[in-house]
């Protein structure tokens, strides 16, 4: 898990629809203690999890937003889909159905 204030890997694409509208997608794959960027990764951990006698629970967590017209506002909305993902990433990691709800309260405390 990313210490709060911190990076944590992320992938950014901009997609389009038939329709024309483009989006700003970031997007990572969570595990209970661990983020990444690579698919790969996250299925091998998850296979090592289950070989382990663990159940391999993971969620992909996507942010989106509607891309502005000119061309050059797609670095801004990156930025602040990276921002956003580091505002909220405590929450979103403590929402996820399989992580550890002791962990969380205990460490409120300290």
């Amino acid at each position: 898990m990313a210490p709060a204030g911190q990076a944590f890997p992320t992938t950014y694409v901009e997609i389009t629809s038939g329709k024309g509208q483009r989006r700003a997608v970031l997007y990572w794959y969570q595990l209970a203690e661990r983020s990444s960027s690579s698919k790969i990764e996250t299925k091998l951990r998850q296979t090592l999890d289950v070989l382990g006698g663990g159940r391999g629970q993971g969620a992909l967590i996507a942010l989106s937003a509607v891309l502005p017209a000119r061309a050059d506002a797609a670095d801004v909305t990156e930025a602040q889909l990276v921002e956003l993902a580091e505002q909220h990433y405590q929450a979103l990691h403590r929402s996820l159905p399989f992580v550890d709800r002791i962990e969380f309260r205990n460490s409120k405390n300290n």
